[in-house]
């Protein structure tokens, strides 16, 4: 019975036969499943969107403004004027030429404006001075596009972050169930070998009833794990991308090795700084607000641009040449704005300095996470190296105890606490374990790449 036990708890990661169709992804699966689906992704990929359409926007304020217009009017009548009157013509006889001929037409109507006139007409000004500001502002821009798509980076990073948890959970608590579903069968085991010795007068009643008593709080736990487990596998679909349906892991067929925690906290917050999306999305942040307070600044020196215009017009009479244009400058300067542009300067100025604030006190944060991380793993595989003796130790004592008993040196009740004290030594195992693969899932999260990859390289 004993050596049944043992393979029973070595085989925990056998799958139940209810899980048969449930379906299953490994870690990598999961993480990519959740990377394409999480509504967090789509909002991130939304903004980015907004940002780089905004960012085209911003580059176009340094081209020149071209503006067309026209315009067409019918008039009641035609406009005619007539400098003589209409019974005597004028006397030009003395005029000398050129003017004689024109002041020979002085005495017929002169077309003034025609019944239906027309205009049309093209403008172009290019900022100057104001160059400068615009830069800034696509400047700005920029840095708040490459901001979003930082923090899409970050959205991918903590939806494939959360899945790989819940995996780990959900592989944890099927370890759990096995554990105590093997624990029940040799109860079982224990409870049907007790009975029969009793019955055949080797054992006492107070022995059958403290077997079934364990037993039962063996049930009992296989109840409470499952539903754990149940729960698990839940919340797994629902973070892939499949609510209402369950997924279990798909672990690999041999156990990963446990994470050794990686050398040099300086040199991980070091690449926590290069390569964790969010610290970069801040950075951008900052640059952007920066660049802003620039643009307000530079908004309160005059205004300087270039201007050109051509004009086309018909029906407009003699007087009014058919074609024209000019080409100049203009200047302009709101010289008293009752503090308004200081204001927005200090206003740009101080969100400038809470953006950089803010990155400075995320970088803080995340140096606080890699050492949390760094203490949750380092606590786990001492966890795991004390559990490993337990484990070794309290097999031992199984072993002694279940002579002892079958010889009459032990009671019942010191073989079922020998073995509820493997079982035990068997779950921290289990629990350490999990522990340390979650804290270095959590510190490679931390950090934005794998910490143990010895080509990672700061960009």
């Amino acid at each position: 019975m004993l050596t049944w036990w043992l393979s029973a708890l070595s085989g925990a990661m056998v799958a139940t036969a209810a899980a048969a169709d449930i379906p299953a992804l490994t870690m990598a699966e999961a993480m990519d499943r959740a990377a394409a689906t999480a509504p967090a992704i789509r909002l991130a990929d939304a903004t980015a969107a907004e940002s780089r359409a905004r960012l085209a926007e911003a580059r176009t304020l340094s081209l020149p403004t071209l503006t067309v217009d026209g315009g067409v009017q019918i008039w009641d009548a035609p406009l005619d004027v007539t400098f003589g009157s209409s019974d005597r013509s004028v006397d030009c006889g003395a005029a000398p030429a050129p003017f004689d001929a024109f002041c020979a037409q002085l005495s017929e109507p002169i077309r003034v404006r025609d019944q239906v006139t027309a205009t049309a007409g093209i403008t172009v000004v290019q900022p100057i001075t104001g160059l400068l500001a615009t830069r800034q502002g696509a400047f700005a821009a920029e840095a708040g596009a490459r901001a979003s798509e930082a923090g899409l980076d970050a959205a991918v990073d903590e939806a494939r972050f959360r899945a790989a948890d819940a995996w780990l959970q959900a592989r944890q608590a099927e370890q759990q169930v096995a554990i105590a579903e093997a624990q029940a069968e040799s109860l079982q085991a224990r409870v049907d070998a007790t009975e029969r010795t009793w019955l055949a007068g080797g054992a006492t009643r107070s022995d059958l009833l403290l077997a079934k008593v364990a037993l039962a709080r063996a049930e009992e736990a296989v109840v409470k794990t499952r539903s754990l487990r149940d729960l698990a596998w839940s919340r797994l679909g629902v973070l892939v991308g499949e609510p209402g349906q369950a997924v279990r892991p798909d672990p690999p067929a041999v156990e990963p090795p446990l994470p050794a925690p990686p050398a040099g906290e300086e040199a991980l917050v070091a690449l926590a700084t290069a390569h964790r999306p969010e610290l970069s999305a801040l950075r951008r942040a900052a640059d952007s607000a920066e660049a802003l307070a620039r643009a307000e600044s530079i908004r309160r020196i005059p205004e300087l641009s270039a201007l050109g215009s051509y004009i086309h017009t018909e029906g407009q009479g003699f007087v009014i040449q058919p074609d024209s244009g000019f080409v100049g400058a203009q200047l302009s300067w709101t010289a008293f704005a009752w503090g308004r542009n200081v204001d927005a300067v200090r206003a740009a100025r101080a969100a400038a300095d809470q953006a950089r604030a803010r990155l400075d006190q995320a970088t803080d944060g995340v140096r606080l996470e890699i050492e949390a991380d760094l203490t949750r793993l380092t606590s786990a595989l001492a966890a795991f190296d004390v559990a490993e003796r337990r484990v070794e130790q309290a097999a031992e004592s199984l072993r002694e105890m279940d002579a002892r008993q079958r010889a009459g040196a032990a009671t019942m009740t010191d073989l079922l606490g020998a073995q509820a004290s493997l079982v035990e030594a068997e779950s921290a195992r289990l629990t350490a374990r999990a522990d340390a693969h979650r804290a270095a899932v959590a510190l490679a999260r931390a950090i934005g790449t794998d910490p143990w990859n010895s080509r990672t390289e700061q960009p």
